[in-house]
Order: C-alpha cells, then structure tokens, then sequence
C-alpha cells in the first residue's frame, strides 16, 4: 500500500453539522434568479396556452392553475397540433418544448436537493447518489438563469411575431365571416 507523501493534505471529509442554506450572499442571489426565471417560464408557458386558446390571460390562468410544468407542455403541444397539419412547425415547437423541459430539469436538479453547511461552514448539497458533496459554482447557477431567460425571450418572440402568432392566427382566418 502506497503510503501518502508527508506533509500532503488529506482530502476533507464532508461532515454535515447544520440542515441551512449557505451563508454565501452571492450564492443565495444566483439560486434565486434561477428560481424566479423558472417561475416566469412557467408563466410564458402559461401565455403560450392563452395565445393557442384563444382565452383571456385569467382563463388560461386558471385552466393551467395547480397543474404540473409536464401538463402545460402537453396542453400545448395538444393545441398546437389541433391549429396546424405542419410537420416543420410542429417539429418547431417540439424542439422549444425540449429545451424548456432540459432547463426545467436541470433547475430541479440544483433547487429540489437538501443543502446543508459543513463544520467549516460550507455550503454542501446532496447528489442523485443521496451523497453530500460540494454546491455547484455561482457561474453554474448563472449560465442556467441565462439559458432560461434566452428560452423567455424566444418563445415571447414566437408567440407576439414568429411561428406561435402565425399559427395562433391561423385559427382567426379559417372562421367563416
């Protein structure tokens, strides 16, 4: 057994001596932009179904009310499907779709996990492995706020002037005068 170089640090072992978020200012502000961008795609998801609908901002407020991130994107790509025959678009709104539930993910992945402080006060997470280790980095948190917000901004484009609004309205034409 090969015997540790003197003088070489031994690794730290995690010990988890308090059940309380990081003390970390930085840290704490990363983690929650992360969790208010997520809660405002979930509320342009939300006006994606008003936009498909056809309803008022209160109707699809409350129909989408209490129901999962999973059920909204069924509903939508059920309404969708409903306005138009496109594979192209369809396939569109599929792949927007996919990326909204990859951020989600990987939100829940960072927010949805016990996080706990160290006896040196550092902040620690449990992983998939239900194993304490170090939090991921504020850039981490950072880069995933961008994304969601780049997700934000491409699907209100779509839906006040890309594909989402063209569809939406193809609805308001096929009706009879």
């Amino acid at each position: 057994m090969a015997k540790a170089k003197a003088g070489a640090k031994k690794p730290r072992k995690l010990i988890v001596t308090k059940l309380r978020p990081p003390e970390n200012k930085e840290l704490l502000a990363a983690v929650g932009v992360v969790a208010i961008a997520h809660g405002q795609l979930e509320y342009i998801l939300r006006m994606i179904v008003r936009t498909l609908g056809g309803l008022s901002i209160t109707e699809a407020l409350d129909a989408m009310q209490f129901k999962p991130m999973i059920e909204v994107r069924k509903e939508i790509r059920r309404l969708f499907s409903e306005l138009t025959n496109d594979a192209a678009l369809r396939l569109k709104m599929d792949a927007l779709l996919e990326r909204v539930r990859k951020e989600s993910e990987q939100r829940n992945q960072l927010l949805h996990r016990p996080w706990a402080l160290d006896q040196e006060n550092q902040p620690l997470m449990k992983d998939e492995y239900h194993q304490w280790g170090p939090t991921p980095n504020i850039e981490k948190f950072n880069k995933l706020s961008e994304r969601i917000y780049d997700l934000i901004r491409e699907m209100n484009e779509a839906r006040f002037a890309g594909f989402i609004y063209e569809v939406a309205n193809s609805r308001k034409s096929e009706q009879p005068a």
